[in-house]
């Protein structure tokens, strides 16, 4: 145990005495033979915290620069360096993985670039992003814009799983409403079970066994509890 400890001081110590006799090029020096391998394979533990979070910025400044987006993500996490997390996240949007950006703008807290990648995917028609960028942030308004645009392009699963988020339960009514109008039950299925709205679950399974929907009507009716109508199904071995 002593000898540990001591060989981490006399690590320390030295890599302080040399950097102060050749100035800045030694650490990026040290650290550029580290970089040819991944992090995960890197043990920094002997060096004290302060030395091994400068170490691990310049690595992942190097990864960064090798485009070793991965490994340069991980290196800013450990030296708890924001200002390289978004480096890292503005050449995942340079390169157009969305999600990769998002994830690490989240955990640089950078919200004011979260919601302008948001606002930027809603306006160009990519919702999934959106939604995924609005529910990191929690905003319920840009997530009700969303769910709106989303039925104005026919997209109403995906309105669904965004009114479902805040359980907007006016907003999935209306939407239910709608996917009754154009016919698109399964959807209207989903919503009625999640409010559990027994009149029109029984309403829709009533539509389901007039379409010889049997398993989708059996389904309707077990849900809103209609024993009868479940019986029916069963007695008449229609399931």
């Amino acid at each position: 145990m002593m000898q540990n400890q001591t060989l981490k001081s006399v690590v320390s110590n030295l890599v302080v005495e040399v950097r102060k006799t050749e100035g800045n090029r030694t650490l990026p020096g040290i650290v550029s033979k580290l970089t040819d391998r991944s992090i995960d394979k890197v043990d920094l533990s002997m060096f004290s915290i302060e030395i091994r979070h400068e170490m691990l910025n310049e690595m992942g400044i190097q990864y960064l620069r090798k485009g070793m987006l991965a490994e340069a993500q991980k290196a800013f996490v450990l030296a708890e360096a924001r200002d390289g997390l978004e480096s890292v996240g503005e050449e995942y949007l340079r390169l157009g993985l969305y999600n990769k950006a998002v994830e690490v703008f989240k955990l640089a807290g950078d919200e004011v670039k979260l919601r302008a990648i948001g606002k930027k995917a809603l306006d160009e028609g990519r919702f999934y992003d959106a939604l995924e960028v609005f529910k990191v942030l929690n905003d319920k308004e840009s997530l009700i814009e969303l769910g709106k645009k989303s039925i104005e392009a026919g997209k109403f699963s995906l309105a669904f799983e965004v009114f479902s988020v805040n359980s907007e339960k006016e907003l999935l009514q209306n939407l239910a409403r709608k996917c009754m109008e154009v016919q698109e039950y399964h959807v209207a299925k989903e919503i009625f079970k999640l409010l559990s709205d027994t009149n029109d679950l029984n309403r829709l399974g009533e539509i389901f066994l007039k379409n010889g929907q049997i398993r989708m009507a059996y389904e309707m009716f077990s849900t809103a509890g209609n024993e009868p109508m479940v019986n029916f199904i069963k007695g008449n071995r229609l399931n």
